[in-house]
């Protein structure tokens, strides 16, 4: 807990929200379920197959109502409604990763990513006249890899209060508290947003794009200004095989949110099928931001900069990539192929055996022994490619 005039946090356990970033709007609708439920209307949005995540069952009303004293204050409520949902005497809430549920989902299977863990926390405080609301938390995006998505993951949680006296609700862990300090305030309809932007995503993963375009169509009808949304739904639309859509789709996330570098790769994968290969090849020399701390971007400019002949500039990109994701097999393998561009057969096969260490089905890792194999320079590595100098330390993001 923090003192009066800073963020109070109050840990309890953690979560990322897959895929899709957090939003920043200013709070705007209502927070009871009536007026909500007039607002996802106004939109245009058929409330009968409409997914509402904050909805409560009867028996849920029962259970909290039952677990938190009535004649309590506010704040006192808050904590005891988060001690009966985490405690192993309560509902015993466990972190699962990689399902955004319901808030009746989550109370029926007791598991929930942070976003899903905050659906079931904002709507049980709002049923005893907590008023909780949705908090983006200003914290590093990480970057990871599901078959041939990147997926960008970040956090969001619950927050109560205002001004000097706002405490953050955690699920999970506590981490360094000065993190809170830019925390911001979501509207319900940009949490409903992120919801269906997960839950799309999700659906990509699974190699449903018919699922996963209903999800993502329905949230940037929720809120159109939130640039993830159309950075999803472009995905979608792509592996559908609307490049006109996508295409679509990129940019208006671009014009919403500039910023978000990944748009602009997402859109350059899209020219370049459509044979656009220059303008292609401009949108992602755009990307060579010290702001990007995005491995994949860098192994795409360092791909591009191979085949230009570029090798300096495709050195450069892929020990930036290496730099941001060393663990990651795909940016050791993309040193290994310059170095054999480079005519250093020795250290290719170097970095082609680290990066078998992790995984040996990789692309570029595939494409790497096969291109040794084809010279006939499969050799026993001499020296440590990793002793080189380190690239610089860049300064610091969801979908491929």
């Amino acid at each position: 807990m923090r003192t009066a005039g800073r963020l109070r946090p109050r840990g309890i356990g953690w979560a990322c929200v897959v895929l899709a970033a957090c939003a920043s709007t200013a709070p705007r609708g209502a927070v009871t379920p009536a007026t909500l439920e007039e607002s996802i209307a106004a939109l245009g949005i058929d409330l009968e197959t409409f997914v509402q995540p904050l909805e409560l069952s009867p028996e849920m009303v029962e259970w909290v109502h039952a677990n938190v004293r009535r004649g309590a204050s506010e704040k006192e409520r808050l904590f005891a409604l988060m001690d009966a949902l985490v405690k192993r005497e309560g509902l015993a809430v466990r972190y699962m990763r990689d399902r955004t549920g319901t808030a009746q989902e989550v109370f029926a299977t007791g598991e929930a990513n942070c976003l899903s863990f905050t659906n079931l926390f904002v709507a049980l405080a709002r049923e005893i006249d907590v008023r909780a609301y949705f908090l983006e938390l200003p914290r590093a995006a990480r970057y990871g890899q599901e078959g041939d998505l990147i997926v960008r993951w970040e956090h969001v949680t619950a927050g109560w209060g205002s001004g000097n006296d706002r405490t953050v609700l955690e699920f999970g862990y506590v981490p360094d508290e000065e993190r809170y300090l830019g925390a911001r305030k979501l509207s319900d309809l940009t949490a409903l947003a992120m919801f269906y932007a997960n839950r799309g995503a999700e659906a990509l993963i699974a190699g449903d794009e018919e699922e996963a375009s209903w999800w993502l169509e329905t949230g940037v009808m929720l809120d159109p200004g939130w640039s993830h949304g159309w950075l999803n739904l472009g995905v979608a639309r792509r592996r559908l095989g609307d490049l006109e859509g996508a295409e679509q789709a990129y940019r208006r996330g671009i014009e919403r949110n500039p910023d978000l570098l990944q748009l602009y790769s997402n859109l350059a994968t899209v020219l370049r099928m459509r044979g656009e290969t220059d303008s292609a090849g401009e949108l992602l020399r755009l990307l060579d931001r010290r702001s990007n701390r995005n491995p994949f971007t860098y192994l795409s400019l360092g791909d591009l900069a191979l085949r230009e002949e570029r090798l300096e500039d495709a050195r450069r990109f892929y020990r930036r990539a290496l730099h941001l994701n060393r663990k990651h097999p795909e940016s050791r393998a993309a040193m290994g192929l310059w170095e054999l561009a480079s005519d250093r057969p020795d250290r290719a096969q170097a970095w082609l055996e680290r990066a078998e260490r992790l995984e040996g089905g990789a692309e570029r890792v595939e494409l790497l022994r096969a291109r040794l194999s084809a010279a006939g320079k499969v050799l026993a590595p001499s020296g440590d490619p990793e002793q080189e100098q380190e690239p610089e330390t860049l300064e610091g993001r969801s979908f491929r």
